[in-house]
């Protein structure tokens, strides 16, 4: 979370054992900042341990500007395998948290579980979110299941709104990922 402002809402609306919080490091007291939304929002006034809010502070690493292993992993996963374009400060750490949230039982696996993805990826060209290490890439044209490849790269930011690509190796030198679908 940022400012608070998207997640006081969706406490305000959903109620907040049904909302989870990734803190980014953007304010310093991000329980604060959703109470004092969330009371903004309700007309009453709502102190921070009265919501009960779920927030996981644990993807923030070193600083607000900093990367943490954990959060390029996670933008290099959805990359790799939904095609979803992450920028390092605000969806990547969100999506780490979600990853951590399964692995640590705060949110069941196999249940419904919404991840709102609210833009944010004006830094994503500028960002080092794919690891150098040689994967295989499919040629273009060729058979898979399920699809075939597609016959140009593209960038993250349209392979986030294609249909369900699958993101074939790493970017191209132009930072162009390719995809089949």
């Amino acid at each position: 979370m940022g400012s608070g402002g998207t997640t006081a809402g969706l406490v305000h609306a959903l109620a907040p054992q049904r909302v989870l919080g990734v803190h980014c490091g953007a304010v310093s007291d991000p329980a604060g900042a959703v109470a004092t939304l969330t009371s903004e929002l309700s007309g009453a006034s709502l102190a921070p341990d009265s919501l009960r809010l779920r927030l996981r502070p644990d993807q923030v690493g070193e600083s607000y500007g900093t990367l943490a292993g954990p959060v390029l992993a996670a933008m290099n996963r959805a990359a790799r395998t939904e095609g979803i374009a992450l920028d390092p400060v605000y969806t990547g750490r969100a999506v780490a948290g979600l990853i951590a949230a399964v692995a640590d039982g705060d949110i069941t696996p196999g249940r419904r579980t919404v991840f709102l993805h609210t833009g944010a990826c004006p830094a994503c060209s500028a960002a080092p979110t794919h690891s150098r290490r040689p994967r295989r890439t499919w040629p273009r044209g060729a058979s898979l299941p399920g699809g075939t490849c597609a016959d140009q790269a593209v960038s993250p930011q349209e392979a986030t709104h294609a249909r369900s690509p699958r993101v074939q190796g790493p970017p191209t030198s132009d930072g162009k990922l390719r995809t089949c679908t």
